[in-house]
């Protein structure tokens, strides 16, 4: 059977090991680096420590095997992530020799270095992160679960969201605009999309 409901502290192994099964654009990460909690310390597991109620999962007989994660105020979160979050996992981990592998220096970059601000960002204050396992893609629980934390951010007064996605991810970008999603910005590698969820309510309602 499968389910969708608040994320629960008795989730969170179960948080860790779906981020390292799909960081790599939905793919697993197993050989490319040296800890399989160390994507989860910095992509899944800080939300739900500091913005609880912005966090849902879906399970398959009751095991979570998809999650989002998120946050209604980015701002807030990223200093709560430098000063309180970051410096714990960096004694956990010290200063790690240097990898070889892209994907992990990107990692070793997130967890030793300071995330900063994003001003541009400033109108989309609240931002996320979703991953599903493949037994639960393509059955429509991705939109369930980005409707639940538009609606969480909406409560809590933020009326517009944005995410990062890779390039090289072109069906989870298609999946964003589905939803009403749009290009912000964008780089080399990755899109920064964007929605203004009290325009989404009105089309949804």
């Amino acid at each position: 059977m499968i389910e969708i409901r608040p994320y629960a502290i008795s989730d969170l192994p179960y948080l860790y090991e779906i981020c390292w099964k799909t960081a790599l654009n939905g793919a697993s990460v197993e050989g490319l680096i040296d800890d399989k909690f160390k994507v989860g310390h910095y992509f899944a597991a800080p939300y739900v420590h500091f913005d609880r109620e912005c966090c849902f999962v879906a399970t398959v007989d009751r095991r979570p095997a998809g999650y989002i994660v998120g946050t209604a105020d980015t701002a807030a979160y990223t200093r709560w992530l430098n000063s309180q979050w970051l410096p714990e996992v960096r004694e956990l981990y010290g200063i790690p020799p240097e990898p070889t592998e892209p994907f992990q220096q990107f990692i070793n970059d997130c967890i030793l270095y300071d995330t900063p601000i994003d001003k541009s960002l400033g109108e989309y204050p609240g931002h996320l992160h979703i991953d599903l396992l493949p037994e639960l893609q393509g059955k429509g629980l991705g939109r369930k679960l980005m409707e639940l934390f538009f609606g969480s951010c909406l409560r809590k007064g933020t009326d517009a969201v944005h995410l990062g996605v890779s390039k090289q991810n072109p069906g989870a970008v298609a999946f964003y605009r589905k939803m009403g999603m749009f290009v912000i910005s964008e780089n080399e590698g990755a899109y920064m999309m964007g929605i203004n969820l009290l325009k989404h309510k009105e089309l949804t309602d």
